[in-house]
């Protein structure tokens, strides 16, 4: 942390990205999750805000906040639900599951059901 704020480094400990945020996730596909203010957004490998901050943490960890899978889609909680979003923080599965898993490469995603 920077004065507070997450930072991305290189293999030798360079800094290559000051961010403006609390907390972060590794990059995947080209994103990475953020908090900001109480929400989850996402930024790109230079640092640039792609999906504004408009999701819900996950606090309790069952499912780790957001990363991106090589289908395109990351996991996301909205009014204690989870669904899936696009790169573009478009909802391709509203939300609407307990809790989620990532979609495997063969395209099956454990979720919970009330």
């Amino acid at each position: 942390m920077i004065n507070g704020k997450v930072a991305y480094i290189n293999n030798n400990g360079k800094i290559l990205l000051k961010t403006a945020y609390t907390d972060a996730g590794d990059f995947h596909q080209g994103l990475a999750w953020i908090l900001s203010n109480g929400k989850v957004g996402y930024i790109d490998t230079k640092g640039k805000l792609v999906i504004k901050p408009s999701f819900e943490p996950d606090y309790g960890m069952v499912t780790r906040a957001g990363d991106f899978q090589s289908n395109g889609l990351a996991p996301a909680l909205l009014n204690g639900k989870w669904g899936f979003i696009n790169k573009k923080g478009v909802w391709v599965m509203k939300p609407q599951f307990a809790w989620v898993r990532s979609i495997s490469p063969a395209g099956f995603a454990v979720v919970g059901v009330q």
